[in-house]
């Protein structure tokens, strides 16, 4: 496992510890109609986007949430068909856009030092027990812990010196 994985799998293992895969999760109705909603959803961000590039022509930027909207929309389909393939594909495809995105856009220089300033960030949400706050929507709320991560400083020691500590 890589250290970005390892990072991850500490704030998962931290923040849902109870949670199995989605994939291997008995699919309720719930879940498939919210995931079916989703996937309409993202039809009409599809066609707002397409029309923004007919109409604009292409720009970067918005291509790249485009192609980050259709991975998106990949994965939201492989979880609705309970495909580990499928998923995983889609994983891997979103992740490979993704890092286009850091290259294309000029990022990749900074994105270790950003990566390790938001996982901090992250676990901060702990409290000082060591365990999260969750809302009754799901969500993972802030600890009194929390410490927003500061990118304006990672750019700016990495522009200045070369390398971010």
């Amino acid at each position: 496992m890589d250290k970005y994985l390892e990072a991850v799998n500490e704030f998962e293992t931290a923040f849902h510890p109870d949670n199995p895969p989605p994939y291997n999760r008995p699919k309720t109705a719930a879940d498939r109609d919210a995931l079916l909603w989703y996937i309409r959803y993202m039809a009409v961000v599809d066609k707002g986007l397409k029309e923004y590039m007919e109409e604009f022509g292409p720009h970067p930027e918005v291509q790249r949430i485009q192609l980050i909207h259709e991975e998106l929309t990949e994965l939201a389909e492989a979880f609705v068909e309970c495909d580990r393939v499928k998923v995983l594909d889609a994983l891997t495809d979103l992740e490979y856009v993704v890092n286009g995105g850091y290259v294309a856009l000029d990022f990749a220089k900074y994105k270790e030092a950003a990566f390790k300033a938001v996982h901090e960030s992250n676990m901060s949400k702990l409290d000082e027990n060591g365990k999260p706050i969750i809302a009754p929507n799901g969500r993972v709320m802030k600890s009194h812990r929390y410490k927003k991560p500061d990118l304006a400083w990672v750019i700016a020691v990495y522009d200045v010196s070369g390398e971010p500590e």
